[in-house]
């Protein structure tokens, strides 16, 4: 607790109770990882997903621990509950820490205190004040969750179009997924191609965009075609994939080889 008390006044705020919480989070999601990959799991569809840590019995013992701290700074009475003038430096602390400019009028956070307080006594008790911040903090780790995945699929994608052998893996979870839309058949329907491409996003954590995959369809001449082969489906998927290593300048950060290297049909 120490070490997270920044400002060393022996209570921690909000930012703090963040900084702190993220850290047992990722103790146990270290701890799950490490089982996983004792069972012989690995890949990006074994990574440890935030928002369901926060539902784990544990995790929530420690978060209300954490919480009871951060709670003791705000009470300043020592009274054992925020009244409005507590709550609103609650606020004040949360704005800051989500870099929210927009300040709220008393009576907006009189009614923002009203959603937790449960019992309507007109102050905010300790587990009160526990599901509060049990709420902000599934809403940071679900940004935190999609940020982090949106690094680790950024970071596979390089690691396709830069390295052969893991160019081959990803093609061959293409291809599973391809014939699971054209079911026996060489081909799939046009109209199958986004939720293929949902469903490597889902396993790889690849943040496709579907304006990038239109894009994409329309500049390989796949948007005239009712049935598009395997073939298609790969040249497209690393137009996208290649498109996704541009700057907002349109420069490859990487380097990636010779696409006709890269896409070359084996078949």
């Amino acid at each position: 607790m120490e070490e997270t008390d920044k400002n060393k006044d022996g209570k921690i705020d909000f930012e703090e109770f963040w900084a702190l919480t993220l850290k047992v989070l990722e103790e146990i999601a270290n701890e799950e990882a490490g089982q996983a990959k004792a069972l012989g799991e690995t890949g990006p569809e074994v990574a440890v997903d935030l928002q369901g840590l926060l539902e784990n019995a544990k995790s929530r013992e420690d978060i209300d621990n954490i919480a009871n701290e951060t709670f003791k700074k705000y009470d300043k009475d020592g009274s054992g509950f925020l009244e409005v003038g507590e709550f609103i430096q609650v606020v004040k602390d949360v704005q800051n820490f989500l870099e929210i400019d927009e300040e709220l009028t008393e009576e907006e956070v009189i009614e923002a205190m009203r959603n937790y307080d449960f019992n309507q006594d007109g102050k905010i008790s300790l587990s009160e004040y526990q599901s509060l911040m049990y709420d902000l903090l599934k809403m940071q780790a679900a940004k935190y969750a999609e940020q982090r995945d949106y690094l680790r699929g950024r970071d596979y994608v390089l690691r396709v179009l830069g390295d052969a052998e893991e160019y081959q893996r990803y093609k061959a979870l293409l291809k599973e997924i391809f014939e699971k839309y054209s079911q026996g058949k060489d081909v799939i329907e046009r109209t199958n191609i986004h939720a293929l491409f949902d469903d490597v996003k889902a396993i790889t954590r690849i943040p496709f965009a579907n304006y990038a995959i239109e894009f994409g369809i329309q500049g390989l001449g796949l948007g005239e075609k009712n049935e598009v082969q395997f073939d298609d489906i790969t040249k497209l998927s690393m137009e996208v994939l290649r498109t996704m290593t541009k700057d907002t300048d349109g420069e490859v950060e990487v380097e990636i080889g010779e696409p006709e290297v890269i896409i070359e049909d084996e078949n």
